[in-house]
């Protein structure tokens, strides 16, 4: 579930007609989203804020067209001739939802990347304890490739 709750939502939407006379929506969403964090999976709540503009496309055709146009605006197709306002509001929810919800670096849940020999985190560890820590036993599948390439006799071009 990308948003466990939803809360203080406040959405504006303005419908308007472009020069070329195609039906435009401008608009803005602010809102409370509890969302699970991808680190420990504890809800963490964020506001979040979202401006956007489309144009309303009321089929494929009509779409591909303004796109080929060379439009920079965002087109939505409608499939039908009335427009669903709360498909569009959720959409544009859903697109302000960041991919990552924990942005503390030094959060508590955040794992360990490190791993000791029998395999216990180690939270603490430096560059050179990870350099110094590979296992001596460990095999490389590609260590003698190059070797191998440099030892074969070269062939003639053409």
């Amino acid at each position: 579930m990308a948003c466990r709750t939803l809360r203080n939502v406040d959405v504006r939407l303005a419908f308007d007609r472009d020069d070329h006379g195609r039906v435009v929506v401008k608009g803005s969403a602010g809102f409370d989203a509890g969302l699970g964090c991808h680190r420990c999976e504890e809800v963490v709540m964020r506001r979040m804020k979202s401006e956007f503009a489309a144009l309303i496309a009321f089929n494929e055709d009509q779409a591909t067209a303004w796109a080929d146009m060379g439009e920079n605006t965002d087109i939505i197709v409608v499939a039908s001739s009335n427009l669903d306002v709360v498909e569009l509001v959720e959409d544009e929810l859903l697109l302000t939802l960041p991919d990552r919800v924990c942005l503390d670096d030094k959060c508590r849940h955040m794992p360990s990347m490190y791993y000791s020999a029998d395999d216990t985190p180690n939270v603490e560890i430096s560059n050179e304890e990870v350099v110094h820590g590979v296992d001596e036993e460990r095999r490389f599948p590609f260590a003698g490739l190059k070797d191998a390439m440099e030892a074969e006799p070269k062939k003639p071009k053409k």
